[in-house]
């Protein structure tokens, strides 16, 4: 009977253990995509933190950008549906100057 109700209590820690250790909020690892996968420039502290709110269009395309933004990732290996994230080139055209700002 001892070694019954003692497995119980044990199974019942390791479980509520193991409930502790899965709700763990994302705000307890960084935002930094060298060492967490889920870093998104959508979440708090990224580039776009508040931004996104319930488009996934704009939470799949954080994800390459925070990527970007720590050079981890190159402009050719983000997909063309998110191309539009890239930096918009502002070197001069052969021959063609930028205008000047007034």
């Amino acid at each position: 009977m001892k070694r019954t109700v003692l497995l119980v209590v044990v199974i019942f820690v390791l479980l509520l253990s193991l409930m502790v250790a899965l709700a763990a909020t994302h705000s307890e690892t960084p935002n930094d995509p060298r060492v967490n996968p889920d870093a998104n420039a959508c979440y708090t502290g990224g580039s776009w933190a508040g931004k996104c709110k319930l488009d996934d269009e704009l939470w799949i395309a954080g994800w390459y950008e925070i990527r970007l933004e720590y050079g981890l990732i190159s402009g050719n290996q983000v997909p063309d549906q998110y191309k539009w994230i890239l930096p918009q080139a502002t070197e001069e055209p052969a021959g063609k100057p930028l205008p000047k700002p007034l």
